[in-house]
């Protein structure tokens, strides 16, 4: 049983890789938890009517967002009641390194240099709930 737990646990940790998740709630209101399969993702405003109820977000240094990511905001926003979540995708540069080499040549020392960019992904979630009328 310990080990099956072992296991379990060393694949969250490798499909999460270096990602950060975390919530904020906007409100007081507590809303009855949702189904995390059931919350709804989009790009921009649903054509509906809604309230912000809170954030989700995820923070990795992967630019590339795995759907595992995506499945966890929606978790979170079910934990709040949200019946979906508008998402936004950022990029930004963390920093960079150069480094480089002195190479010799007949004409006197040239030096060469790369620079490296070190880029994070952050995903932002607003949870909302429909307002039924």
């Amino acid at each position: 049983m310990i080990r099956k737990q072992v296991i379990i646990i060393s694949i969250c940790i490798f499909l999460a890789g270096c990602t950060t998740f975390g919530s904020a709630k906007y409100t007081d209101t507590v809303y009855p938890i949702t189904n995390p399969q059931e919350v709804k993702v989009f790009f921009e405003e649903p054509p509906v009517g809604f309230v912000k109820i809170g954030e989700v977000t995820a923070d990795t240094a992967n630019a590339s967002i795995h759907s595992h990511v995506i499945d966890r905001l929606k978790e979170m926003a079910a934990g709040m009641g949200a019946d979906a979540i508008i998402l936004r995708k950022e990029e930004k540069l963390e920093g960079y390194h150069e480094y480089g080499n002195t190479e010799k040549h007949r004409s006197g020392e040239s030096y060469r240099s790369t620079t490296t960019a070190r880029y994070s992904t952050q995903m932002l979630g607003i949870a909302i709930k429909y307002i039924k009328k």
